[in-house]
């Protein structure tokens, strides 16, 4: 199937809506509105149908829904699941633990989802750093390796990924990209932890100060609602059939 390069150019405006109208301060309010979201992808989306149901038919339209279907359906369980979940504890943020914090993000963003590790570790790693004066630096990092770059090796890591894996493209074919994954994140968790540890930015020591209570290891909370999710599976499975 071969379209021209005018096609993009919706998919070009989207991106650039969802880049300047927050930024813009006359259009910021009114995109914080979910119906106003709304408006702009409708706008953008149904010429778009329309013009596709009339040069390539229905088939291909309704092939586009079902992969958008099922991609939300694996957005939806990875943000439960991992949502559902919450790491208690507290740590000293300084830039080593923030870091390993980071590292261990890119890792499971593979497995999980970038949605589901973003998920998973955003609340900790928020609580953990809420009393350093600069932080905002470690939730953009945040957003880097485990939102985006950690999701490489699998198609359950990065959506695009997951379309491709919808299209045929094997399972495992990610794999082969392990150096550039690594090369990647290596300079991107470097990049953080330097200026940390060598620059000495102002609160890069001091990350909990104000604190008196010792130091606490993450643990998981939540856990009990898949235990009750795989109870109730086994009794549906174990009852008679009447």
């Amino acid at each position: 199937m071969h379209l021209e390069w005018w096609s993009v150019l919706p998919f070009a405006g989207m991106l650039a809506c969802i880049a300047v109208l927050p930024l813009i301060p006359a259009t910021a309010h009114w995109w914080e509105k979910h119906s106003s979201q709304l408006i702009v992808a409708v706008g953008l989306g149904v010429p778009v149908a329309a013009w596709m149901w009339v040069a390539l038919g229905w088939t291909s339209v309704f092939a586009a829904v079902v992969e958008y279907v099922q991609f939300i359906c694996l957005l939806l369980a990875l943000f439960v699941v991992s949502g559902g979940i919450f790491l208690k504890g507290d740590i000293r943020a300084t830039p080593r633990n923030n870091t390993i914090f980071l590292a261990i993000g890119g890792v499971i963003a593979s497995f999980v989802g970038t949605t589901g590790a973003a998920m998973l570790l955003i609340r900790p790693l928020l609580a953990t750093n809420k009393e350093r004066h600069y932080r905002v630096h470690t939730v953009l990092y945040t957003i880097f390796i485990v939102a985006n770059c950690g999701g490489l090796l699998t198609p359950l890591g990065d959506p695009p990924l997951f379309l491709g894996f919808l299209r045929g493209v094997p399972f495992t074919w990610t794999f082969n990209l392990l150096r550039e994954y690594l090369f990647v994140n290596v300079m991107l968790l470097v990049s953080y932890l330097r200026p940390g540890l060598l620059l000495l930015l102002p609160g890069a020591r001091q990350g909990r100060a104000r604190r008196r209570h010792r130091d606490r290891a993450p643990g998981p909370q939540g856990l009990a609602q898949l235990r009750l999710l795989r109870r109730h599976h086994r009794r549906r499975r174990l009852r008679p059939l009447r």
